[in-house]
């Protein structure tokens, strides 16, 4: 048997529903099924005029394409085991191994009033125990009405992807190696996979890391554990879902049991979508990854037992076993760490592009944005200290009289020419008709007229805007006075 790791870097979101629901927020998966890697290649050689290599490829489980789980260091992360348990609403996230604790521990706990809850809030963890949630963005979308130029109505829908930049490993298992070479040249490149490919949602870039070899790990006759490493789908006589696998069906030897009170298993319905015949197939009951059932051997086994899976639909990477995991094997109730969720690094050069012929058209274009966002709030910062330090003596002018100076101000290329209009003694504005009394009050126009030319506050650049914004805010206010006055009388 061949096994093959690749890595697969998201150079989109990708969007993997978890429900087949169509209203309301839905989280995508957090891992991404074997199942959309067994299409990539079913979509290219899928050939029912080819049945033997067809049943090898698809369906017959030998060639086992599994699940992606995130990767870093190269190293493959795992789902957080179902028997960890945390404290509940503490900041500490200490865990607690369900299947060491006995009864008595657990009324102990009670008595502490120590609450314990399953890893809801956790998803994956290193071989250093260290936590790893994968980040989820969100955006909204919506069909466009060709006839009308605008959005469709009633067709408005809201994805959550997984992160563009992070990199996720899935391993190929083939027990015909005359098939490798073409399984790898259908996989390997840019592909896409999940909802909204022909949008902008779903490309991926997969290479390959090379053969892996397993590691035989021996399990004396006694205790193991079973770690579900992928989702197990079992099915009964009657050809029906089962969440009670039998020894039979777990590949134990003779004389072994389950011990049912220690293990812990979560279980979901996991809806599936046949691309080819654009329809659903029945919805499967399944044993979640991240369950772990506890047995009592009757004979001395190792993991090679466990090579090709148990259960049903081993193709689509089902069925993956770990037996006696390290994480698994500590021999303390309480392991000594607090275990936290970490964010899954982005990849750098993923956003790395090489240079263009416009590069520099486009850096000056951002640099003059900056500058004249920095313009806009210098002028804001300004016009809001003024307000605070004159409000009370610029109270007596109405809000047409600061439109008329906003009129001004804007209507002018130069400050020279500004200053003349309004300021100049005898003509300008603040110096003629009935308005000049109110603004002769207080000295209020010498004041102003300081602070806009001679003060140093205002650079002589932005006078004119200044004055604009000051002008605007300033007549709201009156606005707003001469509303609150009249409502009193």
């Amino acid at each position: 048997m061949k096994r093959i790791k690749y890595k697969c870097t998201l150079l989109t979101d990708v969007v993997i529903n978890s429900t087949n629901a169509t209203e309301g927020f839905r989280a995508s998966l957090d891992y991404i099924p074997g199942a959309k890697f067994l299409g990539i290649v079913a979509s290219q050689i899928y050939d029912l005029n080819k049945p033997e290599q067809t049943l090898d490829l698809f369906h017959n489980g030998r060639v086992r394409f599994g699940d992606a789980h995130p990767i870093l260091n190269s190293e493959h992360l795992y789902w957080v085991p179902f028997v960890w348990h945390f404290p509940k609403g503490g900041r500490k996230k200490t865990p607690y191994q369900y299947h060491l604790i006995d009864l008595d521990d657990r009324k102990g706990f009670i008595e502490e009033e120590v609450q314990l809850e399953g890893p809801k809030k956790f998803r994956y963890l290193s071989n250093d125990l260290e936590g790893y949630k994968p980040k989820q963005n969100f955006s909204i979308k919506s069909a466009y009405d060709e006839k009308e130029y605008r959005a469709k109505d009633g067709q408005m829908y809201g994805y959550f992807g997984l992160e563009k930049g992070t990199e996720w490993g899935f391993t190929l298992e083939v027990d015909d190696e005359k098939y490798v070479d073409l399984l790898n040249d259908k996989l390997v490149g840019k592909r896409r996979v999940g909802r909204s490919k022909s949008a902008e949602y779903g490309l991926v870039e997969i290479e390959k890391v090379g053969e892996i070899e397993s590691e035989q790990t021996n399990a004396k006759e006694g205790i193991a554990f079973l770690y579900a490493a992928s989702n197990w789908c079992f099915y009964d006589q009657a050809g029906r879902c089962t969440l009670t696998p039998t020894p039979e069906q777990l590949i134990l030897p003779p004389n072994s049991t389950i011990n049912w009170k220690k293990s812990q298993l979560r279980s979901h319905a996991y809806r599936t979508w046949n691309q080819h015949r654009q329809n659903r197939d029945a919805n499967r009951q399944v044993i979640q990854k991240g369950s772990v059932i506890v047995v009592e051997l009757g004979e001395p086994i190792n993991d090679h037992r466990y090579d090709k899976g148990i259960g049903a639909h081993r193709a689509e990477g089902f069925g993956k076993v770990l037996l006696n995991p390290s994480f698994l094997m500590n021999k303390h109730k309480v392991l000594d760490f607090n275990f936290e969720n970490q964010q899954l690094p982005v990849k750098a050069s993923h956003y790395l592009q090489p240079n263009g012929a416009n590069d520099q058209l486009v850096l000056d274009y951002l640099a003059l944005r900056h500058r004249n966002l920095d313009k806009t709030y210098n002028i804001e910062k300004l016009v809001n200290n003024f307000i605070s330090e004159n409000f009370e003596l610029f109270k007596g002018i109405t809000s047409s009289q600061w439109g008329q100076i906003r009129r001004y101000a804007k209507g002018m290329q130069r400050v020279e020419d500004f200053e003349e209009l309004v300021f100049k003694e005898e003509s300008g504005f603040l110096y003629m008709g009935k308005s000049q009394g109110a603004w002769r009050e207080n000295d209020r126009r010498t004041k102003l007229k300081d602070y806009l030319f001679t003060s140093g506050k205002v650079p002589k650049g932005s006078i004119l805007e200044f004055t604009m914004k000051l002008s605007s805010e300033l007549a709201k206010a009156a606005n707003s006075i001469t509303n609150h006055e009249s409502l009193t009388e």
